[in-house]
């Protein structure tokens, strides 16, 4: 939890002037970190596990808007992830 709130604070203070973040789940991000925390205090030890990381908009995430930067899609928010967001998922799933 403690590094997630780093980073949001880094892309609170930065991501106006880079536009890089273009959806952020915050709500869903701490719930994660929290479930994380929780199964890292367990003994599970996974290579990716209570790492915050962000995904590339034009790979969908399922639940979040994803544009791909074109306009036509400023509204689009898939029901299922990309394999690669899938996947990545999958490593830090605990």
């Amino acid at each position: 939890m403690e590094l997630l709130e780093l980073h949001l604070a880094r892309i609170e203070r930065l991501n106006p002037a880079l536009n890089a973040v273009v959806t952020l789940d915050v709500e869903q991000a701490r719930q994660t970190a929290h479930q994380a925390d929780e199964a890292r205090s367990r003994g599970v030890n996974l290579p990716l596990l209570c790492l915050p990381f962000t995904v590339k908009d034009v790979l969908e995430t399922a639940g979040l808007r994803t544009t791909a930067g074109f306009p036509p899609l400023s509204e689009h928010v898939p029901v299922t992830d990309a394999p690669a967001v899938a996947r990545l998922r999958a490593r830090v799933a605990y």
